[in-house]
């Protein structure tokens, strides 16, 4: 882990940091010490596998929090906002630091920048109901992206779809699965553009990036920024 107040980000810059929370985890990230009381309250409702990951995700995402934050802002106060996207609160609220996590069969990814900030990683698996699922949350050409794909393509398709989708929703502090549907993605980005309004104009100000950290798990980082810096880390 980096030594509190460490890191800077670089101007148009954000940083991706990756996970594995299977191994033996070593302090601080199975220290619950760290955690808020609501984040006990919600590691308790788990089974063992889960809580373990998702303690351990915690308390790494406050370790890295510490790392780009100034120590004289005073305590780490971090707190779930309406649609559970984790914020900082007193002080920190704002202390112009964005960031975002995600966590997917004990992998955990972290983003941090300066812009909006959003990520999502999903596990690739079988998932039979592909197609049913687009048909459910995703606009009509997104449907049409995942239909055209044989059985055993259309969830790879659905899950880059769903990653990106989800991305962006977290950067800006929406509703998940209510507002997947006010927006769409285009795989092969049309005009240089990723994302599109519902009538499929670009959404500009934006920059979204696919991720494949490892080749079992693929992801999507959305930043409020037309050109990103990117830097990757592995936590060990």
């Amino acid at each position: 882990m980096p030594p509190p107040g460490s890191m800077e980000l670089p101007i148009g810059g954000a940083d991706l940091w990756f996970a594995a929370l299977d191994g033996p985890l070593r302090p601080p990230a199975s220290d619950t010490s760290v955690l808020a009381p609501c984040e006990l309250r919600r590691a308790q409702g788990m089974s063992v596998g889960p809580r373990r990951t998702f303690v351990g995700a915690r308390a790494r995402l406050r370790q890295l929090l510490a790392a780009y934050l100034p120590t004289s802002l005073g305590p780490l106060d971090l707190r779930r906002g309406v649609n559970g996207k984790p914020r900082l609160t007193g002080r920190l609220a704002h202390c112009g630091l964005h960031f975002n996590t995600s966590h997917s069969q004990a992998r955990a990814i972290f983003a941090f920048s300066r812009s909006q900030v959003g990520v999502d990683i999903e596990a690739l698996r079988p998932l039979p109901s592909a197609l049913r699922l687009a048909e459910r949350f995703f606009t009509p050409s997104e449907i049409a992206e995942v239909a055209k794909q044989r059985a055993r393509g259309q969830p790879d398709t659905f899950l880059k779809i769903w990653t990106r989708k989800e991305a962006f929703v977290k950067a800006v502090g929406g509703s998940i699965p209510q507002d997947l549907g006010t927006f769409q993605v285009a795989l092969e980005p049309r005009r240089g553009a990723a994302l599109l309004d519902e009538d499929g104009r670009a959404i500009r100000g934006w920059t979204m990036l696919p991720l494949q950290p490892q080749g079992s798990i693929i992801g999507a980082l959305a930043v409020r920024q037309t050109r990103v810096k990117l830097r990757r880390w592995l936590l060990a």
